[in-house]
């Protein structure tokens, strides 16, 4: 991974933390499974979806922080790729081959997945993202900060 691209992510940690992120009430914490072979395997709690209203509020809270912060929304998910599509972005700022790192939020600020830009397909970016601990969902909220 690039230094730049280790700075970006690390300087969107620090803006969520300094942001103050509400975390939402997840219940008692998941479930947890056996394997054929025996193994535990845990699974993370459901969280809710985002709501078009908390979506706007989000991307309005980033943008109005830094207006070199550019935020889309998640308007499909390819699970099995690890692909998220984006729509409702500016993509004069995605030019290239790709390669960009992104952040997903949900509607509450909370920071889901990270990302890289892989394919900007006319109006909607393709990203491939990492899980962890739950992939992006449909209405969740895209943020990329501008080096």
């Amino acid at each position: 991974m690039r230094l730049s691209a280790i700075v970006i992510l690390a300087a969107a940690a620090g803006m969520l933390a300094a942001a103050g992120c509400k975390h939402r009430n997840q219940g008692a914490g998941g479930s947890t499974s056996a394997t054929g072979d025996g193994a535990r395997v845990m699974t993370p709690p459901e969280r809710p979806m985002t709501t078009p209203d908390e979506a706007a509020a989000v991307r309005k809270q980033w943008t109005g922080r830094d207006a070199t912060i550019i935020t889309g929304m998640v308007t499909a998910v390819l699970p099995e790729r690890r692909w998220a599509q984006v729509g409702n972005v500016p993509m004069d700022q995605f030019t290239g081959p790709g390669g960009q790192p992104v952040v997903f939020v949900d509607g509450g600020g909370n920071s889901i997945a990270s990302g890289r830009v892989v394919r900007v397909e006319g109006n909607e970016l393709i990203v491939e993202y990492t899980a962890d601990p739950t992939p992006p969902r449909v209405g969740d909220v895209m943020v990329r900060f501008r080096r």
